[in-house]
């Protein structure tokens, strides 16, 4: 065995762990399953297209390059499947299946049926140019989205830069009067060769980190997030909370603190049972979504008792959004039990930042008080804290 069908034996085998690694995602993982099948599928075709390249000297040479031509060429057409997935991008069945199957048949005929070398090897070189650049430009757009500029050109670039490749092979093999595989042990194969299996690796290594980088994410959200409304949670909105308290000392940017609570949220759990309660919660939880402003920021802190940060807002328009806010709770539909029952109703307390307070706890504070103050007005109302001279903005 030369050194060249070393290499691509030791290729091969590496593409071959690629696919155990898939194998272990789809496995394990429940979101993007269908991309992780066909990952493996890509990784083991490949595998055994490169494999039966280095084993020419064992197997019939036509027959064994025939075969690793078709195992190739499924396997540009997985990856093409494993990243329209992993993108939820639609791909035209056509462009899919039929033109790819052309090729296949293409390759089958000069390989087996009526062998003709031109024809196997163009039908190849073609096809396989034809799904690498159409697989990489139709999730651009969507990768680009997600991750970003650079992400998505060296995605989109994996199967562009493959594409060219074929493509300027098979115009040069026909330009020179001699068409050739791309093979190590031809001259002028090698930069093509390199580029070909660079880009395939490149390609795992890429909806690898598409995969790391989605998981982040998730469990940073999760970290950050309550499981039963979405909301953030309470230590995710007062650090957010801080960090606007430090943003209005340096440059006085103006921001309010409303806190609210359920009013006898105890009864409902202890009439309707605590399913239901939790379902009032997910349903306020919604009816933020519908009055606070893309900026704010709502945080459940436990219990009946929620916080919303409104930034850049004077008193008067806190004041407006947070009466909206009481208004569309007490109107909203309810479970049937619990309209039946009175429905549901919140009090809130309104504080903005003032002259004389030290943190953000002293502005808290004030929002306590005056939701406080709301309970024992008698519920369903809105009170603004007056306490402190707010601070103006700078």
């Amino acid at each position: 065995m030369s050194d060249s069908q070393k290499l691509l034996m030791i290729v091969a085998l590496q593409l071959g762990l690629y696919g155990l690694g898939w194998a272990g995602a789809a496995l394990w993982l429940r979101e993007s399953r269908a991309a992780f099948f066909a990952m493996l599928g890509f990784s083991l075709m490949t595998a055994l297209g490169i494999a039966l390249l280095s084993l020419r000297e064992v197997l019939p040479d036509a027959h064994s390059r025939t075969l690793a031509n078709l195992c190739v060429l499924i396997g540009l057409v997985l990856l093409w499947r494993a990243a329209a997935a992993m993108w939820n991008v639609r791909v035209a069945p056509t462009l899919l299946y039929v033109v790819p199957a052309l090729g296949a048949a293409g390759t089958l005929w000069g390989g087996f049926i009526m062998p003709d070398y031109s024809v196997r090897v163009s039908s190849l070189l073609l096809t396989c140019s034809w799904v690498a650049t159409l697989s990489g430009l139709s999730i651009r757009r969507r990768v680009q989205e997600e991750f970003g500029r650079l992400p998505a050109g060296v995605i989109a670039g994996c199967g562009v830069s493959v594409g060219a490749v074929l493509v300027w092979r098979t115009a040069s093999s026909w330009w020179s009067g001699a068409l050739r595989e791309l093979d190590l042990t031809l001259s002028g194969n090698f930069v093509p060769v390199v580029v070909l299996l660079s880009s395939l690796a490149l390609a795992n290594f890429a909806l690898a980190y598409s995969v790391i980088a989605r998981m982040v994410r998730r469990l940073e959200h999760l970290s950050r997030h309550d499981a039963l409304t979405g909301l953030l949670n309470r230590r995710a909105i007062l650090e957010l909370i801080e960090a606007e308290w430090q943003r209005h000392r340096r440059h006085g940017t103006p921001f309010a603190l409303l806190v609210l609570d359920i009013d006898r949220f105890k009864r409902i759990n202890d009439r309707h049972g605590h399913a239901t309660g939790d379902e009032v919660l997910r349903l306020l939880a919604t009816a933020f979504g519908g009055v606070v402003r893309r900026t704010d920021r709502v945080g459940w802190m436990g219990g009946e008792e929620f916080v919303v940060m409104l930034v850049g807002t004077d008193l008067g328009q806190a004041h407006q959004l947070a009466e909206r806010l009481r208004d569309g709770v007490a109107h909203a539909a309810w479970p049937a039990d619990v309209a039946a029952d009175g429905g549901v109703t919140v009090s809130l307390g309104l504080a903005m930042p003032g002259t004389g307070d030290t943190g953000i706890g002293d502005v808290l504070a004030r929002a306590d008080s005056a939701l406080y103050r709301a309970k024992e007005g008698g519920r369903n109302r809105v009170v603004v804290d007056t306490a402190a001279d707010v601070t103006a903005a700078g």
